[in-house]
């Protein structure tokens, strides 16, 4: 099974059970709650789809340069697994409007899918970030710069005309020596 990082049941929360019922028949009769949540039924396996090629799009998004993995993702939890989910649903939402466009007009969900791509779109870049530690720890700036033993040892101009520039501990950064 792929990686899905929203269920069935989560699509119910975000969005009308009746809208969704609707989107995922193909018989022209409205698919009934009991039908979404039953493994066996076609409007299940739909709806399942959809949620799996919206998370497709997370990863592509998120597994660029390295920024996250389908570890990463699939291990958030709090308020990070809760955006992760809305995520996803609101592209699967998208999604089934795309395959029943005259059911809903597609104003509305062409402004959603651009926004959830936004936002991909951001995470893809690194400005918008899931809460783990190594990507926030990502973000931070660091001195990364010789030490004053290792300019000693180089042996530069500066160090052999101790009298006319100033010694390393006054004129290089800070290391916490």
């Amino acid at each position: 099974m792929p990686s899905t990082y929203a269920m069935p049941s989560d699509m119910l929360t975000f969005f009308d059970v009746n809208t969704i019922g609707d989107l995922v028949s193909d018989t022209g009769t409205q698919a009934t709650p009991t039908q979404l949540l039953d493994a066996t039924s076609s409007a299940y396996a739909t709806l399942t789809t959809m949620i799996a090629a919206a998370a497709g799009r997370i990863e592509s998004a998120c597994l660029v340069a390295g920024i996250y993995s389908v570890a990463d993702l699939q291990e958030l939890t709090g308020n990070a697994a809760a955006l992760l989910t809305e995520i996803c649903c609101r592209l699967a939402m998208v999604l089934l409007v795309q395959r029943r466009p005259e059911k809903i007009g597609a104003d509305y969900w062409q402004v959603a899918k651009k926004e959830c791509e936004d936002f991909l779109d951001r995470l893809r870049k690194g400005e918008r970030l899931f809460g783990l530690t190594k990507t926030v720890a990502g973000g931070l700036p660091t001195l990364d710069t010789p030490t004053i033993a290792v300019y000693r040892y180089m042996n530069l101009l500066t160090s052999r005309t101790q009298r006319f520039y100033p010694p390393e501990e006054q004129r290089l950064p800070f290391h916490g020596r």
